[in-house]
């Protein structure tokens, strides 16, 4: 693990928010095909200020990151949210140039944005964004175990009622997948 880049006014001219005064860019060498987050966590935990990891495992890269804001009860406490990745690359691949941003707010939430797989709706800001994701993958983890119960059960009217269950957790994943909240009303 080593601590890469520090996106901060001074390093990349860009003005700081009362929210991220600065992005701490950290490079993690991985050495199975999955890094625990029990890692992530405690590196988020000790720095106090927005942090992207970069994981490195066997010629690839990907980056990992939670939604972390001060607290809203004690403002020198940080509260992280789950995690969100992007793809695998290889590490040969040219690194893609930072987004255009106003302030380190803005450059934070468009880092984070490009790693969540579900489209920001018109005008959600960051933390409403993570926060619906959070639940789309609750609702996800929930319909793959009811899944899984279904592949075991033997009785044809408790699978029925079972695949039911999941039909209407897929439903609300896909309107909280929906590109705004309009969508996801209709």
């Amino acid at each position: 693990m080593r601590w890469a880049y520090k996106l901060s006014p001074e390093t990349i001219n860009t003005p700081a928010t009362d929210e991220v005064p600065e992005i701490e860019v950290i490079q993690v060498e991985g050495s199975g095909s999955e890094l625990d987050h029990a890692v992530l966590t405690a590196i988020d935990q000790a720095i106090p200020n927005p942090t992207i990891h970069e994981i490195y495992v066997a010629g690839q890269v990907r980056q990992s990151a939670a939604y972390k804001r001060t607290s809203e009860s004690d403002r020198n406490a940080w509260v992280t949210s789950h995690y969100v990745t992007s793809a695998w690359q290889s590490t040969d691949t040219d690194r893609s140039p930072l987004p255009v941003s106003l302030n380190l707010g803005i450059l934070y939430a468009n880092l984070l944005r490009a790693m969540i797989d579900v489209p920001a709706r018109e005008g959600e800001s960051l933390r409403e964004h993570v926060e619906r994701h959070g639940q789309i993958l609750i609702h996800r983890r929930e319909a793959a175990r009811i899944t899984q119960r279904i592949n075991t059960e033997k009785q044809f009217n408790r699978r029925v009622e079972l695949n039911s269950h999941v039909r209407s957790i897929n439903q609300r994943i896909h309107q909280l997948s929906q590109r705004t909240s309009q969508e996801a009303d209709a």
